[in-house]
């Protein structure tokens, strides 16, 4: 009755326009023009039988859309165990008892599809539920239907949630078909006997979802599908009685490919580059991948473990390329992706996998001068490779702290010429970042850094309490100096910083447990050293103050 009131009023206005178009209407007695037809009233909602909900659903709607499904299938479920325990029910009865709310709660949301879409999609999402749990109670509870059965019904069931989402244009039913598909393992023995099965069965969903997520346009779907699908493996594959880590290894890598084109073609088939926010939801699983694979790999191929790691950046690197290829535009997103998992492989698989303990140190050096020299040309590039360049500082501040403490540097070839180049380094970064106005706040930090690993440094050099104060003495006036002569005034308080340490040294080590003359050189030294840079930070204060 409702569509017949709204196609008389259309029909109705209709007719009004054409005759407003004919000037056949008579015109208002309060108009005084006869030429103007008067204005036709649209159409009011108040004369229909019921009010139409839009197809924009108001939040309060939804909560109390999602409450009556929640509600209908409690009462559902103790009108189920009320059955059961008066006897009123068998097995048989109560599985299909439950099938059939399902189903009416089904057609019961196609009878209101056409008032309002979207919230009369709410009941055969429920639907979609209680069938889940009718084939699992079923299978697991009353065992009236074998596994293989079981799985069917699983298919099933996920491939009508599919069908429902596209009808009624909501996702959820997508994310429901997921979860359904990737707990059948867990839920059904007859998936979990041989892996490569379980390889087969995953792999048929992780296609499927990829292509419902790209016709769909719905990231959420694949996106979800990948997290399950590592994380449900891995658990069903760890608590098996005989696993097979060849298949893992190959599932998880044929999940990595699917997962990854699947990303690809939905950013060149719907014209969509991957967007900031969804990026920072596709790194997880990305590491995810890597260290689940990587724990394998470790435990039963230690040898080939970082370089089949490094195999997984090529094909995310070749991904990228693609894409970048097709949509020839900035891929600001897929960037930082590829640039924050090629940092853990270049840090965990390259850097304390394949390296030598003793080649460290090294490495940390020449990569974060190799890196400084990119980004000091380059600074653009550089400041959108930001993770490899945060990948670099760790090692390089890994590796300053095992100098500055010590830790088995004697293993370590030339690490005396390394502790001054360190400082070389830090002295040298502290003046680049000073013409970077977005780094300035660390300059001071690399500063005195290269203040303590020189002083660290002479320690572990030499061996006597005078040359090492000397050292300490040296570098406090020599910053005097070099600050007076770039007219730097932060640089030449931080001598200040070195005085005090150097005294402090003095006092409360030189001066105990050494020979009398030991003692005397090093007041000797400390005394000159103070004077002098007296004399000297006087000209430093008169400094003009450095711009703000």
């Amino acid at each position: 009755m409702a569509d017949i009131f709204t196609r008389l009023q259309e029909i109705e206005a209709r007719l009004l326009t054409i005759e407003r178009a004919l000037k056949l209407q008579s015109p208002s007695p309060s108009s005084q023009a006869p030429t103007t037809p008067a204005r036709v009233a649209p159409p009011q909602d108040s004369a229909l039988p019921f009010s139409p909900l839009t197809d924009v659903t108001p939040t309060a709607t939804t909560v109390l859309g999602w409450g009556g499904m929640a509600a209908l299938t409690l009462a559902a479920g103790y009108l189920i165990r009320l059955a059961i325990t008066a006897g009123w029910l068998t097995p048989v009865r109560q599985v299909a008892l439950a099938a059939i709310f399902g189903i009416v709660l089904i057609l019961i949301g196609f009878s209101l599809i056409t008032r309002n879409p979207r919230y009369a999609s709410l009941l055969p999402g429920c639907g979609v539920v209680v069938l889940f749990l009718a084939d699992y109670g079923a299978h697991l509870y009353h065992g009236l239907i074998n596994p293989l059965q079981a799985t069917m019904g699983v298919v099933v069931i996920c491939v009508l949630a599919l069908a429902l989402g596209r009808i009624f244009e909501g996702e959820f039913y997508a994310l429901f078909s997921v979860i359904g598909s990737y707990s059948g393992p867990i839920m059904l023995s007859n998936l979990r006997e041989d892996p490569t099965d379980l390889a087969i069965y995953f792999s048929a969903w992780s296609i499927l979802y990829c292509w419902y997520a790209i016709n769909s346009a719905r990231r959420q779907v694949y996106l979800l599908a990948a997290y399950l699908a590592f994380i449900v493996f891995d658990f069903v594959w760890r608590t098996g009685s005989a696993p097979d880590w060849v298949a893992t290894v190959v599932f998880q890598f044929i999940q990595l490919l699917i997962f990854t084109c699947g990303t690809v073609l939905y950013s060149i088939v719907n014209r969509a580059p991957l967007e900031l926010s969804s990026a920072k939801a596709h790194i997880p699983v990305l590491l995810l991948f890597y260290f689940v694979q990587y724990t394998t790999l470790r435990q039963h191929l230690p040898a080939w473990a970082p370089w089949i790691s490094f195999g997984s950046l090529g094909l995310l690197l070749t991904a990228y390329g693609i894409a970048h290829a097709y949509l020839k535009t900035s891929l600001a997103a897929g960037r930082l992706i590829i640039a924050i998992y090629a940092a853990v492989v270049f840090l965990h698989a390259g850097y304390f996998e394949l390296l030598p303990d003793y080649l460290r140190p090294w490495l940390g050096l020449g990569l974060i001068v190799a890196l400084a020299a990119y980004a000091s040309s380059h600074h653009e590039q550089a400041v959108k490779w930001w993770p490899l360049f945060a990948m670099a500082v760790l090692v390089f501040f890994l590796n300053y702290g095992r100098l500055l403490f010590g830790w088995e540097i004697s293993e370590v070839p030339g690490y005396k010429f390394l502790i001054p180049l360190y400082a070389v380094a830090l002295y040298v970064g502290y003046w680049l970042v000073q013409r970077q106005p977005d780094l300035a706040n660390y300059q001071m930090w690399l500063l005195y850094m290269g203040h303590v690993n020189v002083m660290a440094g002479a320690g572990q050099v030499f061996e006597g309490r005078l040359m090492i104060s000397l050292i300490w003495g040296i570098l406090a006036v020599t910053t005097l100096l070099i600050s007076i002569r770039l007219r730097n005034k932060p640089l030449g308080r931080s001598a200040l910083f070195v005085f005090g340490a150097f005294a402090a040294k003095v006092w409360l080590f030189d001066l105990s447990g050494t020979d009398p003359l030991v003692r005397i050189g090093c007041l000797l030294v400390l005394g000159a050293s103070l004077y002098i840079g007296g004399l000297l930070y006087q000209k430093v204060d008169e400094l003009p103050k450095p711009a703000v």
